[in-house]
C-alpha cells in the first residue's frame, strides 16, 4: 500500500469513530407513515435521470394503495417533449 492509501485508510477509520455517538443520538421515527399518504399522482420537479426515464419530460408517479399496508406504483413521462407520446 502506498502512504497515501494508508492515510486514507487511517482517516476512514477515524471517521467512522467519531461519527458512531452521532448516529446512536439520532431521533427514531415517532410512528409509522401510512401507504396512503403517498396515494395519488406525484408531479416531479427535479430529478436524477435514470437509465428507465432516458429522453423522458414531465415524469409522472401514480401511487395506489395495496393489501398489506403496501402500494403499486405507475411511472409516466413523455418522450421528447412536455406534450410527447406517453411511456409508462
Amino acid at each position: 500500500m502506498t502512504q497515501t492509501s494508508l492515510r486514507l485508510a487511517a482517516l476512514t477509520a477515524f471517521s467512522t469513530l467519531l461519527a458512531a455517538p452521532a448516529l446512536a443520538a439520532a431521533p427514531q421515527p415517532s410512528k409509522p407513515v401510512a401507504a396512503s399518504f403517498f396515494s395519488g399522482q406525484w408531479h416531479e420537479i427535479a430529478r436524477t435521470q435514470n437509465s428507465m426515464q432516458r429522453n423522458c419530460e414531465a415524469p409522472t408517479n401514480r401511487f395506489v394503495a395495496a393489501a398489506k399496508g403496501g402500494y403499486s406504483m405507475v411511472q409516466t413521462c413523455r418522450q421528447g417533449s412536455p406534450t410527447g407520446p406517453a411511456k409508462t
